[in-house]
């Protein structure tokens, strides 16, 4: 079976692997096992690889399967390509029958894109409420330009600064909508039929590449991710809502960390967030709970007690 269509190097420069070339074969250390020198070869041409120490090998799929930890959350070949084209590895138009039949079953994607009414400004040039609230919570100006964070004055998100969420290749996977005007309810999210992912993280955009994800602090909300930010530096992870907590992909995205500091308000809701996470992350990787110290404030800003993290 060929498979022309997948850029197999830059592949496995996404999934964070050393490797080195030989002719059409890169090797590399084994995903399977604890592999101690690259004993695992995969041709560039077909897609196929092979590990000559513990015998697990296949395609393309099943690599990304068993790299992103996928098989713990059920994913299918149907999933591994999925993420394959979101990745934009896809070249070419020379798959076998087997992975044209596979790509063209997948869902159509429904991009999410901002409303037209945010507007993305210098600060100097936002309205004075709006300039107010981000002075309020000490957002830097270099973080708006770095965050692409705008404003709206009309429409659904009027009244509210927006932040938006995207991943490593720019691509809006979702936002929060925070009102500066003392609107109820304070955050509006993308609709269900907008098309935003449900595993979005506020700070994933930054995350180093997977063989050097070393810690992450993951909070709630961007508010506070900025604020940790400015405080303490290093990778944020800013959780969208309660319900991220529990969701599957949220913890296979941390879990490819080595060191993962849940940070939270000091409340009924910031136990039962830090509880969902830790209990699920404790299994794969090193955690550390944290408390953010005082009364449970929304937007509370964590910087006067960075040395919990």
């Amino acid at each position: 079976m060929t498979n022309n269509r997948v850029d197999v190097a830059r592949l496995l420069d996404r999934l964070g692997m050393t490797y080195r070339a030989e002719g059409r074969e890169l090797w590399a250390r084994c995903p399977s096992h604890n592999d101690t020198h690259p004993s695992w070869s995969i041709n560039q041409t077909t897609g196929m690889h092979h590990c000559f120490a513990c015998g697990w090998g296949g395609g393309v799929a099943s690599l990304v399967i068993r790299v992103l930890g996928g098989e713990a959350l059920a994913w299918t070949q149907r999933d591994a390509w999925l993420w394959i084209r979101e990745q934009g590895l896809l070249e070419g138009d020379h798959a076998s029958a087997v992975d044209v039949e596979l790509y063209l079953r997948l869902p159509i994607e429904r991009r999410l894109v901002l409303p037209s009414s945010v507007v993305m400004a210098l600060l100097s040039e936002w309205p004075t409420p709006a300039v107010r609230y981000v002075r309020s919570r000490r957002i830097a100006e270099w973080q708006i330009r770095r965050w692409n964070i705008g404003y709206a004055t009309s429409g659904r998100l009027a009244g509210r600064i927006v932040f938006p969420v995207h991943d490593k290749t720019g691509r809006l996977l979702s936002y929060s909508a925070r009102s500066f005007v003392g609107e109820s309810p304070r955050y509006l999210t993308p609709r269900a039929q907008d098309g935003a992912d449900e595993a979005a993280l506020f700070g994933e955009r930054y995350w180093p590449g997977l063989g050097a994800r070393r810690r992450v602090v993951v909070v709630e909300g961007a508010i506070k991710a900025l604020a940790v930010e400015r405080a303490v530096g290093g990778h944020v992870a800013g959780v969208l809502g309660a319900t991220q907590a529990a969701n599957a992909h949220v913890v296979a995205k941390l879990s490819t960390f080595d060191e993962v500091v849940v940070l939270t308000d000091n409340d009924l809701a910031g136990d039962i967030a830090a509880d969902a996470l830790v209990g699920a992350l404790s299994r794969h990787v090193v955690v550390h709970r944290a408390r953010i110290v005082g009364p449970a404030v929304d937007d509370a800003d964590p910087e006067a007690i960075v040395e919990v993290i």
